[in-house]
């Protein structure tokens, strides 16, 4: 993990994806992101290393790869935390959370992503505008889609901490079945992107970079080919097991952990529900089963 100057007091964390760091001064920070949990020793390391106290956690949404060391941030270095109104549910127990994995029981999530049940001491409105938090004016830009109420936050330098709202190159050459809470939003607050004109962008999945329309097109582009790639799949009445089964196959996503195998199945069914919202597919039921077919077989 090294933290990358990026412009004036905005820097990037830079670990398994890319989080943002604001310079108050050369002692004060405040986060926007906090990793995943197995980072969590070397975040402690970094902050450490560079002699930077936080003084704030901002996520960009509440998901397991930017949240879940915000409760841990918040108890060790006594800062708020401020996170995404619309998402507050998500983080506020164990049983909540099962909005977010709804793949997988209450126990095992509390298992695996426990520690995402924290306070939010700030919650940001879902509004464009200006968000004055540990005395920093940061701007907002909801973008919602790849969670409910994910967004932007933008530094004072005119740097946009993007998030996950689009993905890096290296991601789009890598994903097979991208995450999305729903695809249709995600595209729409991807085109929203383009109207920005901030001086650099920091994307989670992983990238730092001047202009950002070339990542929203791929970001679109691999939703589209992803989706007729599942589309084409499904050349018959198919039920979820068999469409699930085939879609593995296909992308050899061949995982023996159940918790992966759980969040691929939470990723297709995105595309499926997008694909049906597009009449691309149909569902039906038939004797209590539950069938996806092509639109044409009707």
């Amino acid at each position: 993990m090294k933290l990358t100057h990026v412009l004036g007091r905005t820097w990037a964390i830079e670990g398994i994806q890319m989080m943002g760091l604001y310079k108050l001064d050369d002692s004060r920070c405040i986060l926007i992101d906090s990793g995943m949990l197995r980072e969590r020793e070397a975040l402690a390391q970094l902050l450490t290393d560079e002699g930077l106290t936080p003084v704030g956690v901002i996520s960009t949404h509440i998901h397991l790869d930017h949240s879940i060391n915000s409760g841990w941030l918040r108890e060790t270095y006594g800062c708020p935390a401020a996170a995404p109104d619309a998402e507050l549910f998500i983080c506020r127990s164990p049983a909540t959370l099962k909005s977010y994995f709804h793949t997988c029981s209450p126990g095992t999530l509390e298992q695996h992503l426990g520690e995402m049940v924290s306070p939010v001491d700030c919650p940001i409105p879902d509004q464009e505008g200006v968000f004055s938090f540990c005395g920093v004016d940061f701007r907002i830009l909801p973008t919602p889609g790849h969670s409910p109420g994910h967004l932007c936050v933008i530094t004072p330098d005119d740097v946009c901490c993007v998030g996950d709202a689009v993905l890096g190159r290296e991601m789009l050459s890598a994903a097979k079945l991208p995450y999305n809470y729903h695809i249709a939003g995600m595209l729409s607050s991807a085109q929203r992107l383009k109207s920005l004109s901030c001086r650099r962008y920091i994307v989670a999945h992983r990238e730092i970079c001047d202009h950002i329309e070339p990542l929203v097109e791929g970001t679109c582009a691999l939703s589209h080919r992803r989706g007729e790639e599942i589309r084409a799949l499904i050349r018959r009445p198919m039920t979820w097991g068999e469409v699930w089964q085939t879609v593995i196959d296909h992308f050899s996503l061949l995982t023996s952990r159940p918790f992966q195998a759980a969040l691929i199945e939470r990723n297709l069914r995105s595309f499926v529900d997008w694909l049906i919202d597009r009449g691309e597919l149909r569902w039906y039921a038939q004797r209590g089963m539950v069938y996806y077919a092509p639109r044409e077989t009707e």
